[in-house]
This record gives structure tokens, C-alpha cells and sequence, in this order.
């Protein structure tokens, strides 16, 4: 069974490229607002969406990302504009909880190539299959989007969330710099910032707070490493 995309924009010919580029893999319903999306959001199965920052009504995108992430639901949302990219990446990807960035117009290979990555992170991430980790007393539940640090519940951003985890079920393990960016940003995000995975790094360790925080080391150029003694 396809997976279903909800896509979300004020112009039909983008609803239409977006469906013509990845209806072969997945199911796509087009919607021209927030309300709209909103409504099927509440009673349809999605899987991810693909959302437009600036749609001409009395929602914005960014205004039902940040709404979508304050209510507990964490769905995959790609935002998309053709504004500054750098007002997007302030304000959607740090402030909004968007998983990722596309500049439009889209460029047919980087939309599939970020869906699929964002589908296999959510859904199919096959490192140390597991509901729950609990390594060092950093524990991470998936389906419930938590995690708590000695016992004490923190919020994290969706990447923040997703950088953890890949580190908790590979402690110890230096993951590559290679690597993560193929899991965590794309080629457009990288554009605007290419500092981003040393931010997100350190954003993650000051969430976590003091007790864990020398646990997680950056290796200069090579990548990011969770160590705990392992029983």
C-alpha cells in the first residue's frame, strides 16, 4: 500500500507538479489552504506533508507547522518557498518545527530524494530496531516523541529529535559527518547554512542539559559520537 502525501499550496500547477513527480511511490492529496489541510489532517492517515510557507489566506504555513508541533503532532513536514531562503530557515526549520526545507521551484530529484529520506527516518530507520532506547539514562520513545534525562522529560525540536536518536542506537559509534548530513539536511538547507550540523549538534546538547552534555563529542571534520560505558 502507497503511502499517502498531503500536499498544501494556493497554486493548482504546483499541486500538480508535486503529484506528477512522486504519484508513482505515493498517494497524494492536493489541498489550495490550511483549513483545508487541517480537516484532512484530522481525519485522513498521512505519512508526510508538503507544505507552502506563504499561502494567500488566513493561515500561513509556518502558522500550521508551529500549530501541528504545539498539539503533540509530529508528522514529517516539508516546507516550501520561493522567499529568502534564509527567512525560512530562521523561522520555519528553528521556530515553525519543520523537518526540512525546499526552495521552489522544486527540482524533480531533490523532492523525491528528501521525501524518501524523510519517509525511511520516520518509518523504515533500521539501525538497532527498537520502540524505546534507554542508553546512560537518556531515554527516547519514539512513537510518543519523548525524552527524558534522568527522569526529567525535554523538549526537542523534530531534527533534534532525530540527531538523538541516531546517536543513542549507534553509542559509541562515530557517525559520520557524511552520514548524518545525508539523514538529517538537504542540499538546500546546506546552502543556506553550511554550519547547520554544528549548531544542530550543540542545540542538542544544551537541550539535554549539564549531566549528559560531555557525552556527546564532535570530531573535527570526521563526525558526532554518543559515548557511554555499555554494560
Amino acid at each position: 500500500m502507497k503511502r499517502t502525501i498531503l500536499a498544501v499550496d494556493d497554486e493548482q500547477n504546483v499541486i500538480e507538479s508535486i503529484t506528477q513527480i512522486l504519484e508513482d511511490e505515493y498517494q497524494i492529496i492536493g489541498v489550495h489552504s490550511c483549513e483545508e489541510a487541517m480537516s484532512i489532517i484530522h481525519k485522513t492517515p498521512l505519512h508526510l506533508i508538503i507544505l507552502d510557507l506563504n499561502l494567500g489566506h488566513n493561515v500561513n504555513g509556518l502558522e500550521t507547522c508551529r500549530g501541528l508541533r504545539e498539539v503533540g503532532n509530529y508528522i514529517p513536514i516539508i516546507l516550501c518557498s520561493g522567499v529568502d531562503p534564509i527567512v525560512v530557515e530562521e523561522y520555519g526549520l528553528k521556530m515553525g518545527g519543520a523537518d526540512a526545507f525546499l526552495r521552489k521551484p522544486f527540482d524533480k530529484n531533490e523532492l523525491s530524494l528528501q521525501v524518501q529520506l524523510l519517509i525511511r527516518r520516520t518509518y523504515d530507520y533500521n539501525i538497532n530496531k527498537g520502540e524505546f532506547i534507554d542508553v546512560g539514562h537518556v531515554y527516547l520513545s519514539r512513537s510518543q516523541h519523548i525524552v527524558r534525562v534522568y527522569g526529567k522529560q525535554k523538549r526537542l525540536t523534530p531534527k533534534e529529535f532525530n540527531f538523538l536518536e541516531i546517536l543513542l542506537r549507534n553509542a559509541n559509534n562515530v557517525i559520520s559527518l557524511e552520514t548524518l548530513l545525508a539523514e538529517l539536511f538537504n542540499k538546500d538547507e546546506m546552502k543556506i547554512n553550511t554550519k547547520a550540523p554544528q549548531q544542530l549538534f550543540y542545540r542538542l546538547k544544551t537541550a539535554l542539559g549539564d549531566k549528559v552534555s560531555d557525552r556527546f563529542i564532535c570530531i573535527d571534520e570526521i563526525g558526532y559520537v554518543y559515548r557511554f560505558p555499555l554494560k
